[in-house]
């Protein structure tokens, strides 16, 4: 009995001896870091958009209020709440209504695609945003990767190749920021501009997506031999893809040429029309503070028992 109580005194001595040398501590962060902050210290390969959440880290709280700030646990799809209706001549909406986020503005507009809904701006408590946000960040439901970058993937074209064809989307999701050209490729002045683009973006590497105006189904073969031609080969969005594409970005079809610089996550960073060098002069600044490259990476799972959502199913 006295040799067991002596062998189990040993271990305990030579475990306290261990943690002291190792610096372990019974508080798992008290470096005062912020869950983000501490939830990346340790994840290799999560990327800074989209840090790791571990489990007990549950003290941090996406809230209305911090939300715009913490884009990439953006919901791709969310809930609206009962009391919004669709505009008059819309079919008449079901009980529960979901759509797709299309981002969430400076001023808490929430920016949604409703499909045959329409597109409506409502207030982040006229969603679930804040509660889906919440389990995205718990590593509840998975994102795959940004949500811009998710909506407009499978609807871009290539101009690379000789004849059109579905863009890859792998550079368009490792793109940290995208710079969205709205023009008319009939315009006088689209040739120029087109020029100009070009060389912007071999000297940048900021990834434009062209979303052509002016321009109808029939109109592919147009708009992809009028890229060509200027030497700017940059994806574009089918042409009948381009007004309802235009709608959900814009709202409104701008009057000349336009450009959006947006994140992954769809935030805006510019909005502005075209003025060459000025426009591109501030889209370079603001995109160099995005040197992040690498793809969005889901966070971990709160339980390795639970299996997590994954974002669109």
């Amino acid at each position: 009995m006295i040799r067991t109580r002596s062998f189990a005194l040993a271990v305990s001595f030579a475990l306290v001896i261990q943690m002291a040398i190792l610096g372990c501590s019974e508080n798992p962060d008290e470096s005062g870091a912020s869950p983000l902050e501490a939830s990346n210290s340790e994840s290799p390969g999560i990327t800074s958009l989209h840090k790791a959440v571990s489990p007990g880290q549950a003290t941090f709280e996406i809230t209305a209020e911090n939300i715009f700030d913490y884009e990439q646990y953006w919901p791709n799809i969310i809930q609206v709440s009962a009391d919004w209706q669709p505009p008059p001549g819309a079919p008449n909406r079901p009980q529960v209504l979901q759509g797709v986020l299309v981002r969430i503005e400076q001023n808490g507009t929430v920016r949604m695609d409703l499909a045959r809904y329409g597109r409506a701006d409502l207030s982040i408590a006229q969603t679930d945003i804040v509660e889906r946000a919440n389990a995205v960040y718990r590593g509840e439901v998975f994102k795959h990767e940004g949500n811009l970058t998710l909506q407009i993937g499978n609807i871009l074209v290539s101009s690379e190749a000789s004849a059109p064809g579905p863009q890859s989307s792998r550079p368009i999701k490792m793109a940290p920021v995208l710079l969205c050209v709205f023009a008319d490729p009939r315009a006088e002045e689209f040739g120029a501009l087109a020029k100009r683009l070009a060389e912007f973006s071999r000297a940048t590497q900021i990834v434009p997506i062209f979303i052509p105006q002016n321009v109808e189904r029939g109109d592919l073969e147009f708009v992809h031999a009028t890229l060509r031609e200027h030497a700017w080969t940059a994806p574009f969005v089918y042409p009948d893809r381009a007004p309802v594409r235009t709608e959900i970005l814009l709202r409104e079809p701008p009057e000349a040429s336009h450009l959006l610089l947006l994140t992954r996550e769809g935030r805006i960073l510019f909005n502005e029309p075209y003025d060459a060098e000025a426009a591109l002069e501030q889209v370079q600044e603001i995109a160099a503070s995005f040197p992040d490259g690498a793809p969005l990476r889901p966070a971990v799972r709160a339980s390795d028992k639970t299996p997590a959502h994954v974002e669109g199913e």
